[in-house]
């Protein structure tokens, strides 16, 4: 059913993608907590925290069962559907990955630029084609996991719950990027990490299957360790070296210039890369389907 609830979820998003406004609710409700609460205070901070994350997820545990022992599979079928319709991102990075693909293989970099700078919200006026073809194929990598491949997980171990409780996790990390500033950001990143441990290294090992194997292995395990976001080094090393290309280290910031960890060690990436980072997106995601139907037959079969 999970195999089946997914397969619908995903046609119909691409189909028939939803109003990004439609969870919007969500930053309201976060930002009333924020105003509630003294997030200076510990013990406060970790209240809103199940307040923000983990009542979401209980309250569909409470009726995802209440729907399945009163009204049976069908309709819990339509429940798990709703759910990941609400909680998957499918439409926001496969389009936009395209249309800048097509710009720079048309030699078009400033429209390139701007088609970025529209759908990242930064300014790309001094980037290379290099660069930013690195910052698309990036911005893509952690589109689809954070979209995809990590609440598909939870979803396969927690049902309904799992994906909604990646999702609000995942949603305050943007609410309060600063992880600093209040006892409660600290508290929902270090949760966040436990959260993502296990799908962003399930992600990885995908990528070096579809990818190149031994690249993806290797880069995953010298140079993960040397990104400040663990998880995000994982991510995007293993996902450079599958694709054997080297993501750009060094970007210009106005007068000064930025130099960030390494992922990679092959060539420069340019236009056939970012449509061959989408391709190996789309090579994972059929992959997790076919996993979740040997996974779910197999457990039909011991049963």
């Amino acid at each position: 059913m999970k195999a089946i609830a997914l397969i619908i979820a995903l046609v119909l998003l691409y189909y028939r993608p939803r109003n990004p406004k439609a969870t919007g609710w969500f930053h309201g409700y976060v930002n009333w907590l924020q105003r509630v609460f003294n997030l200076n205070s510990s013990r406060q901070g970790i209240f809103a925290w199940l307040m923000a994350v983990g009542l979401p997820a209980l309250l569909m545990i409470n009726v995802y069962f209440l729907i399945l022992f009163k009204f049976g599979l069908l309709a819990a079928l339509v429940v798990n559907v709703v759910v990941l319709y609400f909680v998957l991102q499918f439409s926001n990075f496969g389009r936009e990955t395209e249309n800048i693909y097509q710009e720079l293989s048309a030699e078009k970099l400033d429209d390139a630029r701007l088609s970025y700078t529209t759908w990242q919200k930064k300014p790309m006026e001094e980037y290379s084609v290099s660069q930013l073809a690195s910052l698309t194929i990036e911005a893509t990598l952690i589109r689809a996991y954070r979209g995809l491949f990590a609440p598909i997980m939870w979803f396969v171990l927690l049902g309904p719950a799992g994906a909604v409780l990646y999702r609000a996790s995942e949603q305050l990390q943007q609410v309060w990027p600063d992880s600093s500033a209040y006892p409660l950001h600290q508290f929902s990143q270090k949760i966040h990490q436990w959260i993502d441990w296990l799908p962003v290294r399930f992600t990885a090992i995908c990528f070096a299957i579809v990818g190149d194997f031994e690249d993806a292995a290797y880069c995953w395990r010298n140079q993960a360790k040397q990104w400040s976001n663990r998880s995000l080094g994982i991510l995007l090393t293993s996902a450079a070296g599958a694709l054997d290309i080297r993501l750009s280290n060094k970007l210009p910031d106005h007068d000064k210039e930025i130099e960030r960890a390494e992922a990679g060690i092959g060539d420069d990436p340019g236009a056939d890369e970012i449509y061959a980072a989408l391709a190996m997106v789309r090579r994972v995601l059929l992959l997790v389907i076919v996993l979740v139907f040997l996974l779910i037959f197999g457990y039909w079969l011991g049963s």
